[in-house]
């Protein structure tokens, strides 16, 4: 296969994983909505279906990897225009993950505020759980005291 070949279906890949990058930045966007409004059922789908899109794009840079390990394929021979369109889609993939960078620290903070307002609505019951209990009835038999003989 020549190396122009290989060069055009590696743009294809990364093509395709720059469309996949879009399809999980809006997925996060969601999951951010779905983290700020409280929404635990939406949380899960969309987690579930950003796992499935990170698998997608793992499996294209498996078969990227593939592509570029070829005995055939070498930097050297690949022709200018073909660097220039591997070039543009390195570009666009580039600033899709620095987009998603931001993204995920956002998500970070605002489910670390969402564990945080959690955490404190549990310890709130808790110390009103034991409230109630302090004023609950006394047991009306004695406490058994294992250590004294009988």
């Amino acid at each position: 296969m020549p190396v122009e070949d290989t060069v055009c279906q590696c743009c294809t890949k990364l093509k395709k994983k720059a469309i996949l990058l879009d399809d999980f930045a809006r997925i996060t966007a969601r999951l951010m909505d779905n983290i700020a409004s409280g929404d635990e059922q939406a949380l899960a789908g969309g987690v579930k279906e950003r796992q499935k899109t990170i698998h997608r794009i793992c499996a294209i840079d498996r078969e990227l990897d593939i592509l570029s390990s070829r005995p055939d394929f070498s930097i050297d021979r690949i022709s200018e225009a073909s660097r220039h369109a591997v070039g543009e889609c390195l570009t666009r993939i580039k600033a899709s993950l620095e987009r998603l960078a931001g993204m995920d620290r956002e998500c970070l903070a605002l489910a670390g505020n969402r564990c945080d307002t959690l955490r404190s609505g549990v310890l709130k019951m808790r110390a009103g759980l034991q409230l109630a209990r302090g004023y609950g009835r006394t047991s009306i038999r004695p406490p058994r005291f294992l250590d004294l003989k009988r």
